[in-house]
């Protein structure tokens, strides 16, 4: 069942976020719009316009009558009536938050309440920038390639005069027979190509080599760092996360299903992944700042935003998050979530280089749990998940 009048207070919502950058719904929050200049995707090599990404604001309450002014023109709604309709909307919606379901603006994108009462928004794919709206992603293979040109064989073949049929063939001579000798211009030319053959491998020898070194490294890198990683989380690990939790850590929930997804459930679920994961260890050197970035922003809000603020934790437990999938489709991102909750996790989504990513936020109180939450999640949902912020 739907909410009542909301497809009509989300096309006013969509009207005014078109021309500002910030539309207040009373007693409930505010969509702000944040400007995001045009990019280029390394891994699908295509170059986006500039958009702007809606976020959603819980502390920005005050009524300031462009919403209501906006229905009662777009709509004819008298005033008393655009107020009782907003009302009865936003009782609704808080109605349906509490009870953990997620809302859906149509057009717009989708808000839910995570583990720790955080209002989180996943905005959909359309463009919201009034300058650029309708701009495609220009492809960066689309330009003509050697390969294309036509070759100096083919050319010169094309300006040979074809021998005509009514033109009549002067009679054989009679020779005898001789041994073929090369031509003088085939003479010429096989020194020539021999020589270029030679100076280009003499000259490509160096890069060869130094291309084939960089290649051992990076394997040997990546070799090393998967090794210490399989030697971290060892048996020791299952003795610890025992001992914790004798001393009442928190634990998995007991209702969640440990068996990986079937195959029709992971294809949908992270179909566009295989390009999406090409820009995560991108994402992992910058995960550091972004996550004392988060931090700072948790610091930093309002006192009365009681319903926002995450609870204190213990000086010997600390959060944790772990990135199963990133998507540049919202309906992935979404279908994640879904599961993430079905499943009993506090499921967790960002939003960065105009993709989303979703994964799990716990606590954890020793490394060895930190590494047992990752293997499982590596073995359940995504053999590439990975640690924020390590």
């Amino acid at each position: 069942m739907s909410i009542a009048h909301l497809d009509t207070i989300t096309k006013s919502i969509l009207e005014l976020l078109r021309e500002r950058h910030r539309v207040v719904i009373p007693d409930f929050g505010a969509f702000t719009g944040i400007y995001e200049s045009s990019e280029v995707d390394r891994a699908e090599k295509t170059l986006s316009p500039p958009t702007l990404r809606i976020d959603f604001q819980r502390e920005l309450r005050s009524n300031d009558g462009l919403l209501i002014a906006q229905l009662i023109e777009q709509h004819g709604w008298p005033p008393e009536e655009a107020e009782k309709r907003l009302a009865a909307f936003v009782e609704e919606a808080e109605r349906r938050l509490a009870r953990r379901q997620m809302i859906a603006f149509p057009g717009l994108g989708k808000l839910y309440i995570d583990f720790d009462k955080r209002y989180k928004f996943i905005q959909e794919s359309d463009n919201l920038n009034k300058a650029t709206f309708g701009l495609p992603e220009v492809s960066l293979t689309s330009l003509p390639t050697a390969q294309d040109m036509p070759s100096e064989a083919n050319a010169s073949g094309d300006n040979e005069k074809p021998i005509e049929a009514n033109e009549t063939a002067s009679p054989p001579k009679q020779t005898s027979p001789k041994a073929d000798k090369p031509s003088p211009a085939n003479l010429r030319q096989t020194p020539s190509n021999s020589a270029n053959q030679a100076s280009w491998l003499n000259s490509s020898t160096p890069w060869i080599i130094l291309m084939l070194l960089i290649i051992l490294l990076v394997s040997g890198y990546f070799l090393w760092k998967k090794f210490t990683g399989k030697h971290n989380s060892t048996s020791p690990q299952t003795e610890e996360t025992t001992a914790g939790s004798d001393n009442g850590l928190a634990q998995q929930p007991a209702t969640a299903d440990f068996n990986r997804l079937s195959p029709t459930d992971d294809e949908l679920l992270f179909e566009d992944d295989a390009e999406d994961l090409a820009d995560l260890q991108y994402e992992e050197e910058q995960s550091a700042e972004e996550t004392t970035a988060l931090q700072e922003e948790g610091e930093g809000m309002p006192s009365g935003a009681d319903d926002s603020e995450a609870p204190t934790l213990p000086p010997d437990v600390q959060e944790g998050i772990i990135i199963i999938g990133s998507f540049t489709q919202p309906k992935n991102a979404e279908r994640l979530i879904q599961r993430l909750y079905e499943d009993g996790y506090d499921a967790y989504s960002d939003r960065r280089g105009g993709r989303t990513r979703v994964g799990i936020r716990f606590t954890y109180s020793r490394a060895a749990e930190l590494m047992h939450y990752l293997e499982q999640m590596k073995n359940k949902y995504n053999v590439d998940a990975w640690v924020l912020g390590e």
